[in-house]
């Protein structure tokens, strides 16, 4: 990786901290004597948060008392996120992973340090689940990959009672013979900045964890469990149906896991979707995909044009 994608960050989050727009924190910060390590604590208790908007506010309590505006919180936020990530910015350059991926970390922090008007809801608490990936961004805990992002993570033994019970035998078979296990494995997520899903960048993000699962023997494969992966949705939105096309035709296993939640995003992004599921015609199921760690190594291998000059950046990669 460039050395100065790193100085870049490192740049940009040390002037935000100096900057006008976080001096109300940086002081609230300065009268309770409080520093990186307290910035740490609280986006690790973020980053594991059920309840994020709940901790975030005992947080706003602890620093503010009851005197925060809105734009205090979101600067609060920001002053969090950017403190873990200069800390994180330091231990990066061990990461098993390929250089595009730090170079996104690199733009992920930069992002933190001076986002564009348009995305400063994302650091408000209740907005989706933003802040607390943000925060597991900052720890190195969640990496980017440019549409999608990764977590350590592994399957759930209580999954197995939500497949299809004809499903059920083949599901078992491919976790003893093709990944061997139930974990440690690579879940994949929707990077929370994703506006629409491109089959390009998708396959991008794909092949960076292909990579690192080549750098990382001890990683069994890759697992994702979405609306995004139901043949279901397929069904109401065809044009998503390339999702699941380098899973299906490079040995991963599909399947479904019940119903899906009127939490879990479908609603958003399509009025037809929205319209059908108001009047029965959509009944959304959350589709899993179990993708062995040599199959996904063998696909990356045969498509090298998805490693052709990878960007080093979010707004590259857009």
């Amino acid at each position: 990786m460039r050395a100065c994608l790193v100085e870049e960050a490192r740049k940009a989050m040390r002037d935000a901290l100096r900057h006008e727009s976080l001096e109300p924190v940086r002081e609230a910060f300065g009268r309770a004597g409080l520093g990186t390590a307290k910035c740490l604590e609280h986006v690790r208790s973020l980053a594991r948060a059920a309840d994020v908007p709940k901790v975030f506010a005992g947080i706003v309590e602890r620093v503010f008392g009851d005197q925060a505006t809105a734009g205090d919180k979101i600067g609060l936020a920001r002053w969090l996120l950017i403190n873990a990530s200069i800390v994180a910015l330091e231990r990066m350059g061990d990461l098993a992973v390929d250089d595009s991926v730090k170079g996104l970390f690199c733009a992920e922090f930069r992002f933190f340090a001076a986002p564009e008007i348009g995305w400063i809801k994302h650091f408000q608490p209740d907005y989706n689940a933003s802040l607390r990936s943000m925060c597991r961004v900052a720890l190195l805990q969640r990496f980017p990959a440019g549409q999608s992002q990764w977590e350590l993570s592994g399957f759930p033994r209580s999954w197995l009672w939500k497949v299809p019970r004809r499903r059920l035998p083949s599901l078992l078979s491919f976790l003893t013979t093709n990944l061997r296990g139930t974990c440690p494995l690579f879940e994949l997520h929707t990077s929370p900045r994703t506006i629409v899903l491109l089959e390009k960048e998708a396959n991008q993000s794909y092949y960076r964890l292909a990579k690192a699962l080549a750098m990382q023997p001890s990683i069994k494969g890759i697992i994702a469990a979405s609306w995004f992966h139901s043949p279901e949705t397929f069904r109401v939105s065809p044009h998503l149906a390339w999702l699941n096309d380098v899973f299906a035709e490079n040995g991963a296993f599909l399947t479904t896991l019940g119903p899906a939640g009127p939490n879990s995003g479908f609603l958003t992004g399509s009025i037809a979707r929205r319209k059908l599921y108001q009047k029965g015609e959509f009944k959304p199921t959350i589709g899993l995909v179990l993708w062995a760690r040599n199959d996904a190594i063998a696909w990356a291998a045969a498509h090298p044009e998805f490693g052709e000059a990878l960007p080093l950046s979010v707004e590259a990669d857009r």
